[in-house]
């Protein structure tokens, strides 16, 4: 991902000046470096989305657990 500017600039450089000669190689770099880039973050959102979710049900279960014990006699007076 930190390789994708530079990349880019190498790519655009080879257009730029008609050097056809490494434009394909460059091209499947690009395409192969995008695509493990949007693996990696897909599996990083799975990742964070279980955690996010261990946390919510942990929090719901705390508050259902309490509304389930509370005593609206004992505060009232």
């Amino acid at each position: 991902m930190v390789a994708t500017p530079f990349l880019t600039k190498l790519f655009i450089d080879n257009i730029e000046f008609k050097q056809g000669d490494h434009f394909w190689m460059l091209a499947m770099i690009l395409l192969f470096n995008f695509a493990i880039g949007q693996l990696l973050f897909y599996f990083a959102d799975i990742f964070c989305g279980k955690s996010e979710k261990e946390i919510w049900n942990r929090i719901v279960e705390n508050l259902s657990q309490a509304i389930l014990n509370h005593d609206s006699r004992r505060y009232c007076d």
